[in-house]
């Protein structure tokens, strides 16, 4: 099988260069695929480098036939077979930094075909290995395809999307922006894809704080599929949260990504109600003032709902709080307040309650 002839011309710049050599390339059976030209000189009389990807015909000679009778053209300073175009040298440089991105990066043209796609975005829309550069987005049987309503004039920002794949769910923030020309007209659009697990991840990691979320989820059944469902169409609620299941089934790994899906800035606190004797109970969760018991502190402590200002609070084993304790904390939920053990003051508390 015969495969396409690449070279490399440098030429003197001269008006019909590029015919005659046009006409040495048929005449050889070649045809065309494509050419570069990369001007050395000035305006005029300079010379130039021709890059050109031919197609060989049936009839086409050997190769160096076919520089043979290129070199007897006036003005062809040297000719030489190439192994690669510069454009193809552009492009995989291009693509080894779109896949170096930790982004998705999804681009079409004005038709809707697939122009630009990164390993990010293969793996968020689960493409696998399959080759969907030209392929039309509306035969791609994507979820969603809004990045269509760019080529409208339209843009949207950080929306909220969910994939469930074969390796997986994926949840990410997506961008789309509209590509236009130095006329304005629109020629195509681009998608960013933001991990919201790799967002959470660095979040986490400032705030020294690992969170877990939906994402690190892993079952297939359709009892975990439709608790993580529900769980995400609640967590963006302010409501309080009752999870049931028996010991190891994962009741703080719910929690933890509840928080993690809500709006809260401040941190996940979690305590197990049943590890901790009665007398501790109350303090650890509203705090005392100094002096309040033998062996407190002078300064006094913060309850965790104090600590969870803005945040969560997950009482584990909610259950085994004892009846007079469980009376308080209908208060805190009802006037937002809570009161330190040996204190006489109310002090105001925004933290949402998981159980």
């Amino acid at each position: 099988m015969k495969t396409n002839l690449k070279m490399k011309l440098q030429v003197v710049d001269r008006v019909g260069m590029m015919a005659d050599v046009a006409k040495v390339l048929a005449a050889c059976d070649l045809n065309i695929v494509s050419m570069e030209v990369e001007k050395k000189g000035g305006e005029s009389d300079g010379e130039s480098d021709v890059y050109l990807e031919t197609e060989r015909g049936a009839q086409s000679p050997g190769s160096e036939e076919i520089f043979d009778k290129l070199r007897t053209l006036p003005n062809l300073l040297a000719a030489r077979s190439i192994g690669t175009m510069p454009q193809e040298r552009r492009e995989k440089r291009f693509q080894v930094v779109l896949d170096s991105i930790s982004d998705g990066i999804l681009a079409i043209d004005e038709g809707g075909e697939v122009a630009i796609i990164n390993r990010v975005a293969k793996k968020i829309l689960d493409f696998g290995d399959r080759q969907v550069t030209g392929c039309n987005i509306d035969d791609l049987e994507l979820a969603d395809r809004r990045i269509l309503v760019c080529l409208e004039g339209r843009t949207y920002t950080n929306a909220k999307r969910n994939i469930i794949g074969a390796k997986g769910r994926f949840q990410f923030l997506a961008t789309g922006k509209v590509i236009a020309d130095s006329q304005g007209r629109i020629v195509g659009a681009i998608e960013v894809m933001k991990d919201m697990k790799e967002i959470r991840a660095l979040a986490s990691a400032v705030a020294h704080s690992p969170q877990v979320s939906f994402s690190d989820m892993v079952g297939q059944s359709p009892a975990i599929g439709e608790a993580i469902e529900f769980a995400q169409k609640i967590a963006p609620t302010e409501g309080i949260v009752s999870i049931r299941g028996e010991s190891g089934t994962g009741k703080e790994l719910f929690a933890s990504a509840i928080h993690a899906e809500s709006a809260r800035n401040g941190p996940f606190v979690p305590i197990n109600c049943a590890a901790l004797p009665e007398a501790l109970l109350e303090s650890e969760l509203f705090g005392y003032v100094g002096g309040a018991f033998s062996g407190a502190k002078k300064e006094g402590k913060p309850g965790l709902f104090e600590i969870a200002q803005d945040g969560t609070v997950f009482l584990d084993e909610i259950g085994e709080m004892p009846l007079s304790l469980q009376a308080k904390m209908l208060r805190v939920i009802q006037e937002q307040k809570v009161r330190r053990v040996g204190g006489s003051q109310e002090v105001p508390v925004n933290a949402r309650i998981i159980t």
